[in-house]
């Protein structure tokens, strides 16, 4: 399903603006979320406060900062070096996790993550 939304995005970017674009794309994936909840029973209130301002930061720091990235880069890289550029997320996620939680990731992990940045570089690189 990545792969399709990419290719459609790529498509699309080319002659949508990214607000244009993203704004429907990511009210879709709210209503989604919602009808999702609501379906299987997950309850969505309330919450402490602190888990508010867990929630926000996840939307706000991943989705808008993180996400709309990808979906501005389909305009101007093809779509297969935007899909493999997210495999660099879980590399991301390790540094936040080494910088802010204090957890050194250990020799295999670390290897596959340095082994993950040099096949994204490869990848672009070849492009």
């Amino acid at each position: 399903m990545l792969s399709l939304y990419l290719l459609a995005g790529r498509r699309i970017r080319q002659n949508l603006g990214l607000f244009a674009y993203v704004t429907p794309v990511y009210a879709v994936c709210a209503l989604t979320l919602f009808i999702s909840c609501v379906t299987t029973g997950v309850r969505l209130a309330p919450y402490h406060q602190e888990e508010l301002v867990i929630f926000l930061a996840l939307a706000v720091v991943p989705m808008i900062f993180g996400h709309t990235v990808y979906n501005w880069a389909l305009k101007y890289v093809e779509a297969p070096i935007v899909a493999v550029s997210l495999l660099g997320e879980p590399v991301g996620a390790i540094l936040l996790a080494a910088l802010f939680l204090h957890e050194v990731p250990g020799p295999a992990t670390a290897f596959g993550g340095v082994l993950t940045l040099l096949g994204i570089y490869l990848a672009a690189a070849d492009s």
